[in-house]
C-alpha cells in the first residue's frame, strides 16, 4: 500500500532510522515526561503553598476531581509533546514540521477533521437521546462556561502531545525504517492501546478498552498516511476526548470538567458489549467522513 502524502514525513525520519536512536529517543520522552510533571507539580505546589506529594496526590485523585485539578492533571500530558520535540531533535535531528507536516495543513485537517467529528458524533447523541437514560447536571453552566476555553486548550495540547509522540514520531520512524505498514502502523497503535490500560477495571473491560484504543491508533495512523500530517488524526482524538471530558463525563472518569455526567462508570459501559460494538462502528463510520474530505 503506497501513501505519497506521507513520503516527505518517511523521507525525514529516514535520514536516522536505527533502532538504537529510537529506543534510546523512546527513554528521552519519558525522562522529559518525568520532568515536565516534577516541574508542573512543583510550580502549581508553590503557588498553592502546598507540599509536592500533596500537590500530585490532589492531581491524580479521579475520585474528587475538582476544575482545577482536571487542568492540571490533562497539563501533565503536554510533557509528553515537550519531551518527544525535544527528542526528534536530540536524536534525529528532525524538526516539529517533519513530525507534524506542514503547518498549514495540519490546522486545516485538524478544523476540518474536528468540526466532522464534533458534528456526527453530537448529531447521533441527539438522535440516540430519547432511547437513552438522560444524563444529570454535573457543574453549575456558568462556571463550567468559564472554564470551557480552559479546558478546551488543555483537552488540545493533551490530545496533540499523544498524537505527536504515536502518529508523528514513532509511526514515522518506524516508517523509516521498515517498508511494510503493518510494522509502522501497528506497532504505535499498539503501544497507544495499552497506555490506556485501566488497573482499577474488571480484566475483561480494561482489554476491551485497550482494544478500542488500538483500532482508534489503527484509524488514527491511516488518516496519517493518507494525509501526509497529523492534522486529521489529531481533530479526531480531539473531539471525541472533548465529548467525553467537557460535555458528559462518565461517574468514576475525569470528571472535573464536564458538564454532564451518566450513572454509569466507564467499564460498565464498557461492559454493555452491544453498545460498546455501536461505539466502534460509529468511530469507524467518523473516520471515513474524515478520510473523505481530508485524504488527498
Amino acid at each position: 500500500m503506497d501513501y505519497p502524502a506521507y513520503r516527505p514525513i518517511v523521507r525525514s525520519a529516514a535520514r536516522r532510522p536505527a533502532l538504537w536512536r529510537l529506543f534510546l529517543g523512546i527513554i528521552t520522552v519519558f525522562v522529559c515526561m518525568g520532568l515536565w510533571v516534577f516541574g508542573l507539580i512543583g510550580l502549581v505546589g508553590f503557588l498553592k503553598g502546598q507540599g509536592f506529594l500533596h500537590t500530585l496526590v490532589i492531581t491524580l485523585d479521579i475520585e474528587f476531581q475538582s476544575p482545577g485539578s482536571s487542568v492540571i492533571l490533562l497539563a501533565l500530558f503536554w510533557g509528553l509533546g515537550v519531551g518527544t520535540i525535544a527528542t526528534a531533535w536530540l536524536w534525529h535531528r528532525r524538526g516539529l514540521r517533519s513530525l507534524t507536516g506542514k503547518g498549514s495543513t495540519t490546522l486545516h485537517h485538524f478544523l476540518l477533521a474536528s468540526t466532522l467529528a464534533f458534528a456526527a458524533i453530537g448529531g447521533l447523541s441527539l438522535i440516540t437521546l430519547p432511547f437513552s437514560e438522560p444524563p444529570s447536571l454535573n457543574m453549575d453552566p456558568l462556571t463550567w462556561a468559564l472554564f470551557l476555553p480552559l479546558g478546551l486548550t488543555v483537552v488540545a495540547g493533551q490530545t496533540f502531545s499523544e498524537e505527536i509522540l504515536f502518529r508523528g514520531y514513532l509511526q514515522s520512524q518506524l516508517a523509516g525504517r521498515f517498508k511494510n505498514p503493518l510494522i509502522w502502523m501497528a506497532v504505535p497503535s499498539v503501544l497507544f492501546g495499552f497506555g490506556h490500560y485501566v488497573p482499577s477495571f474488571p480484566t475483561s473491560a480494561a482489554l476491551v478498552y485497550v482494544m478500542i484504543a488500538i483500532f482508534f491508533g489503527l484509524i488514527a495512523a491511516d488518516l496519517t498516511a493518507r494525509t501526509g500530517s497529523i492534522g486529521a488524526a489529531w481533530g479526531f482524538h480531539f473531539a471525541n476526548n472533548t465529548m467525553a471530558i467537557l460535555f458528559v463525563v462518565s461517574e468514576g472518569s475525569l470528571t472535573g470538567l464536564g458538564l454532564f455526567k451518566t450513572d454509569d462508570t466507564l467499564s460498565d459501559q464498557i461492559a454493555l458489549s452491544p453498545l460498546i460494538l455501536i461505539d466502534i462502528a460509529i468511530l469507524f463510520g467518523v473516520y471515513l467522513l474524515i478520510r473523505r474530505f481530508t485524504a488527498r
